[in-house]
């Protein structure tokens, strides 16, 4: 493969090629064949489709080229996802001024690693770091609450000694370890919050017992599907927003082991890829050769019909 023919590949499996998706339908089933995707470009580390790019059906959008995506195009794309969200087809985990989109079925994986289990463990993206004492105190609310809670009531239940930033620092640093998650938004009420031991016991129970290593290797092999191929590097990039590096290359070391990921030659570089099924043909041609006559060691006694 050149790397000419790797770009062709993700443009069409991401959705850059002039041809969008729109419906909600199209929109559900792009983020479940890519897994996870940021909002809007270059907020992660390494190749990766992005949501704002399937939106608009382009490369420029893709890239984050300035103007290339008019506001109401932006617009359109931000109303789909929050409907994604609200429908249960897909979660948000926050990133630096956008957010990480992640298919339901992906999500329990993800939960693994970002969780801190309502503070039953420490993810690894948060080593040494602690809960503050506003975050602490807004989770109380959420303990509390026997339903969703909206930004606006939040604000109304700390009152005028907590300013808005700093409350919605609080809201973020929950979200970021997921014991909330965003549900919703309103013109009258904003972000509207749950929390995701309420909303989604299924799932969360489900990540809790799912190891560190067995959510990176399921969440490896899912990028490769949706990058095609990519440089070990490249992986260990995407993937240092939710996990210590070492522990990303012994996922990859594992899969290699088990043959569930190989080295493919792009160009004159060496990238990882999802192995490749062997036809059927292939596979009787081959267990044809384990049990061909070896001289001198009599071969199986064939049957008469």
């Amino acid at each position: 493969m050149t790397l000419d023919e790797l770009k062709a590949l993700r443009r069409k499996k991401w959705r850059l090629d002039g041809a969008p998706v729109r419906t909600f339908e199209e929109c559900a089933s792009f983020l479940e064949q890519v897994g996870l995707c940021p909002m809007v470009p270059e907020t992660v580390p390494g190749p990766a489709p992005t949501f704002l790019g399937a939106w608009a059906g382009s490369d420029a959008a893709a890239l984050g080229a300035r103007g290339a995506v008019p506001s109401g195009e932006a617009a359109g794309a931000e109303s789909m996802a929050l409907r994604l969200v609200r429908e249960g087809a897909a979660w948000e985990w926050p990133l630096d001024g956008s957010v990480l989109l992640i298919a339901a079925s992906v999500f329990p994986f993800v939960s693994a690693l970002a969780g801190d289990r309502e503070g039953k463990q420490q993810p690894s993206w948060a080593a040494g770091q602690t809960l503050s004492k506003l975050s602490s105190d807004v989770w109380a609310e959420f303990t509390r609450a026997t339903a969703p809670l909206n930004e606006s009531q939040l604000r109304q239940q700390f009152g005028s000694g907590v300013s808005e930033v700093a409350l919605r620092r609080a809201i973020h640093e929950l979200w970021r370890r997921f014991r909330i998650a965003r549900a919703d938004c309103t013109a009258q009420a904003g972000n509207v919050w749950v929390r995701l031991s309420r909303s989604a016991p299924a799932a969360i129970k489900e990540a809790e017992g799912i190891s560190v290593t067995a959510a990176l290797s399921a969440l490896v092999s899912r990028y490769l599907e949706a990058v095609i191929a990519a440089e070990q590097g490249e992986v260990e990039s995407f993937f240092s927003i939710l996990a210590a590096g070492s522990r990303v290359r012994e996922a990859i070391k594992a899969l290699l082991i088990a043959r569930e990921i190989a080295t493919v030659q792009v160009g004159n570089r060496s990238m990882l890829q999802i192995t490749p099924a062997v036809p059927a043909r292939d596979r009787t041609s081959r267990n044809e050769r384990t049990i061909a006559p070896v001289p001198g060691v009599p071969g199986p006694r064939r049957h008469r019909a």
